[in-house]
This record gives structure tokens, sequence and C-alpha cells, in this order.
């Protein structure tokens, strides 16, 4: 009896051991690397794939972290095995729901690949139309004159025109 709840004190000890690490990790890289990266560069720097590389580092980071502190779990290692069995109904299911999730962060790749428009700058897409404050996976993040904040999904930003637009005195 004392020996099995030794093992599961270890294996609790090991979960929260994982999701600390991936907590520090995450937090160093923030606050020392991103943070001195974007403090050394200079005004006119995009600063938008290094914002987007952080948002990407920060979601690979926590999805280690959380997939070894389950990996400590002995029911994952038989739940592991039925879904596996199931992988072909499990795949069909997840690319069904997940569709417009995937639509966005493929979206956001491309915005950041083929940059039509930087953090700082003014865009009109669709009827909508504000200052871009931020671009991450799944949506970018627009400021507008009045200073609301609009969050548009990447797939509405990539299926519409977008017009890039250039204020007086910036030529």
């Amino acid at each position: 009896m004392l020996r099995i709840l030794i093992n599961d004190t270890e294996r609790i000890f090991m979960m929260l051991f994982c999701l600390l690490a991936a907590f520090i990790v995450n937090l160093l890289l923030q606050k020392i690397l991103f943070k001195n990266i974007i403090k050394n560069l200079s005004e006119k720097a995009d600063i938008t794939r290094i914002k987007f590389f952080q948002h990407l580092t920060t979601t690979a980071i926590w999805l280690i972290g959380i997939g070894l502190a389950f990996s400590f779990i002995p029911a994952f290692y038989t739940l592991s095995h039925t879904i596996l069995a199931g992988a072909g109904l499990i795949s069909i299911v997840v690319s069904l729901s997940s569709q417009q999730a995937l639509s966005n962060i493929i979206s956001g790749v491309l915005l950041i690949v083929y940059k039509p428009f930087k953090i700082g700058e003014k865009i009109k897409v669709g009827d909508i139309m504000g200052r871009v404050n931020d671009i991450d996976l799944r949506q970018t993040t627009l400021i507008d004159e009045v200073g609301n904040i609009i969050i548009m999904p990447n797939s509405n930003i990539g299926s519409q025109t977008i017009i890039k637009l250039i204020e007086k005195g910036n030529d």
C-alpha cells in the first residue's frame, strides 16, 4: 500500500514538475529573450514576425509540457492504445470539427510569410478599418480610430481584399 502511494506521489510530482518547467521556460523566453529582441530593434524594424514567433513558441512549449505531464498518468497508456485503434475515425471527426481553426492558422502563417501588412500599419478589410495591433495564429487585432479593439479571424482577412491605407505625411 505504501509503495502504491509513493508511486502515485512520484507521478504527481513529475506531472507538476513538467508543468512548472513549461511555465518557467516560457516565462524566461518571454521576459528575457523576446523582450530584449523587441527592445533592441529600431523603431522602423518590423516586429510582426517576432510577435508571431513569440505566440508560436508559447504554444509549442505548453503543448510539450502538458503532453509530458500526461505521459505520467498510467490510464493514458490504455487510452493511447484505444485512440490508436480508432485513429481513422478520430482523424475524420477532428478534421471536420477543426476546419475553421485550421483555416485561421494557415491564414495566419500566410499573413506572416507574405506580409500584406505589418503591425502598426493602417488597413481596411471589408467594411472594417483600423491600425494593426497584433497578428497571431488565429486572429489579427486592429484598433479603430475611436480606440475600439477589433479582433478578426485570419481566414476572414485572407478571403477578402485588404486595402493598405497610406497616411498623409508618411510619403
